[in-house]
């Protein structure tokens, strides 16, 4: 069933994959898989109040696992409810960091924690997280394209084209990061070398 109810919200068919995860629920409330998946389908369904019950759920059953706060942080980003996607994954991000946890998970944990900072405009924080997400994982190509980012807004394009143009130098074929580059030193001032 489990199975099925994946391929429905893969395929786009919600509302069907929420019919299958009823009858999973009927027998089995506790199944962390399912959990996840309604949290999908229910974001698919735009009914985030039935998302957000299912991710708290799956983190009340799984306190160490990262997926159930990553899944309440995307329900809480479709709300715009940046505070509480803060909340909710900076006791988790420092406890798995204490782990020295360097899992991918973790690591999409940081990124959407740093997001939500840039968006509540606390950018020092923003790139903080982005500094520890590149410590963690400095073979990752796009981590420090978003760094680069969050030293913009901070007022630091300067710093934004160094660490872009590091990152374009440590991965020369990832072709996001020289536009990365070339926008930090456009905001820097340096229009002759973007």
């Amino acid at each position: 069933k489990l199975r099925h109810a994946a391929a429905l919200v893969n395929a786009g068919n919600p509302a069907a994959a929420r019919a299958v995860l009823d009858e999973v629920d009927a027998k089995r409330p506790d199944e962390p898989r399912a959990l996840l998946l309604r949290v999908d389908a229910e974001r698919a369904l735009r009914n985030y109040d039935a998302a957000e019950r299912a991710a708290r759920k799956l983190m009340e059953l799984q306190p160490t696992q990262l997926y159930g706060p990553q899944a309440l942080a995307r329900v809480l980003g479709e709300r715009r409810q940046y505070r509480e996607i803060v909340n909710t994954l900076e006791p988790v991000v420092a406890k798995a960091s204490t782990n020295s946890e360097s899992s991918r998970a973790l690591m999409g944990l940081r990124v959407t924690l740093a997001t939500a900072y840039q968006e509540l405009r606390e950018f020092d924080k923003a790139v903080a997280t982005f500094e520890a997400a590149v410590r963690a994982d400095p073979d990752d190509a796009i981590v420090p394209a978003y760094l680069a980012q969050a030293y913009v807004p901070g007022g630091r394009p300067e710093k934004a084209a160094e660490v872009a143009r590091a990152a374009r130098v440590r991965h020369p074929n990832d072709l996001r990061l020289p536009g990365a580059e070339a926008a930090a030193r456009l905001k820097a001032g340096q229009r002759d070398e973007a």
